[in-house]
């Protein structure tokens, strides 16, 4: 669910509680690379995180201000496809997703949607199934900035320039290594957009441990994902195939018959 938090994320957003600074206890702070290496041996190792070649997460989508909630479904397959789909009762399913090549969406107040530009970067980036492991070639730049209290819990506040020059900053739990939150900047239809998102509630689910509650925040608008079961390495790739509706933007229409 690490790579989930990403990807969802490249289009919602997240709580942030606000951060006191408190120095580190030997005055010094661990470099990014090792606490994010600690996070990667935390929740399961390198290669545990390598040997899960796709995953289906099942558990409920909600955004309680507005009374609204339903089932949600997120699909993902190496190197980097992802599918989210969510039923709401009387308004129908909202489906996200990336194929690998297309960033598209889809749902039925604003139809289908390409994304362009900035959108359908982040997109890709999100999508990158072994994410977690945060790769040196994805990024320009990693930085521990401090010591903080977010989400009621100590954490390392560290600071990553992305290869494609997104600001994006993780917050890790001193104590358990967990990443706990994260804080971005995401293009969306509304323009930039502040994201800020809890990931709480870790279990384990073939061996690697997952955050199975996101609780997201942008635009004053708050929205919860909770996830009740993770099954691995079973998902079919048609999974990812564009629907009808985005199929139609790209594709040209036949030409009329004279």
């Amino acid at each position: 669910m690490q790579r989930f938090s990403r990807r969802l994320i490249a289009a919602v957003a997240m709580i942030l509680v606000a951060g006191i600074s408190v120095p580190a206890d030997d005055g010094a702070l661990p470099s990014a690379r090792k606490i994010i290496d600690d996070y990667i041996e935390a929740v399961g190792g390198r290669k545990l995180i390598k040997k899960q070649q796709s995953a289906e997460a099942t558990g409920t989508f909600s955004i309680p201000a507005a009374g609204l909630s339903g089932a949600l479904k997120i699909y993902t397959h190496a190197p980097n496809m992802n599918l989210l789909q969510i039923e709401i009762p009387g308004l129908g399913q909202i489906q996200e997703g990336f194929n690998g090549s297309v960033a598209w969406s889809l749902d039925p107040t604003q139809g289908p949607m390409l994304k362009q530009g900035k959108a359908a970067e982040q997109a890709a980036f999100g999508a990158d199934v072994y994410a977690a492991l945060h790769e040196d070639h994805r990024y320009k730049s990693m930085e521990t900035v401090e010591q903080v209290e977010f989400a009621g819990r100590g954490c390392y506040k560290v600071h990553l320039l992305t290869a494609g020059g997104d600001e994006v900053f993780e917050y890790y739990d001193v104590e358990t290594k967990f990443m706990i939150g994260t804080e971005m900047t995401a293009a969306t239809p509304m323009g930039a957009v502040k994201v800020i998102s809890v990931m709480a509630d870790y279990k384990v689910f073939d061996g690697l441990s997952t955050p199975t509650k996101l609780t997201q925040k942008m635009a004053g608008m708050e929205q919860v994902i909770s996830i009740t079961e993770v099954i691995p390495n079973a998902v079919d790739k048609a999974v990812f195939e564009l629907p009808t509706a985005i199929k139609a933007l790209i594709e040209p229409a036949p030409a009329a018959a004279e």
